[in-house]
């Protein structure tokens, strides 16, 4: 059995609390909050039930649309991205000749597929 590793959840009770009652919170909710608990999600350590509740607050009280909040939130996001080794990749598209304009997405360097994708755009092209 392979081994799962589980993240004990974290609890943003009282974030949604101040998002879902604004006027009756003593403190207003600061962007930084808001995308520490965004970056919950990305940690797994959110709940479904919360993270929904998250998204569904930042929307209803319009949030999600403050520049502040967006860029925190996307700078947690590319933190929490796979980190991409540039030098492999330039390695692996300069090997299979991808920077030479017949790049057709992936890595994969199959001339029978360029060809019979090719044939189906010369065909509709000509219909």
């Amino acid at each position: 059995m392979a081994h799962e590793e589980h993240r004990q959840t974290v609890s943003i009770s009282p974030l949604l609390k101040r998002l879902a009652y604004p006027l009756a919170a003593e403190i207003q909710v600061q962007a930084s909050e808001v995308a520490s608990a965004f970056a919950l999600i990305f940690e797994d350590r959110l709940n479904v039930v919360q993270t929904t509740a998250l998204l569904t607050l930042l929307h209803s009280t319009r949030k999600d649309k403050d520049p502040a909040v967006i860029a925190l939130c996307s700078q947690r996001m590319r933190d929490a991205a796979s980190q991409i080794e540039k030098a492999s990749l330039r390695k692996v598209i300069r090997r299979r000749e991808l920077a030479l304009g017949q790049y057709r997405g992936g890595l994969v360097w199959n001339p029978s597929i360029l060809i019979s994708s090719f044939a189906l755009t010369r065909q509709s092209v000509i219909l």
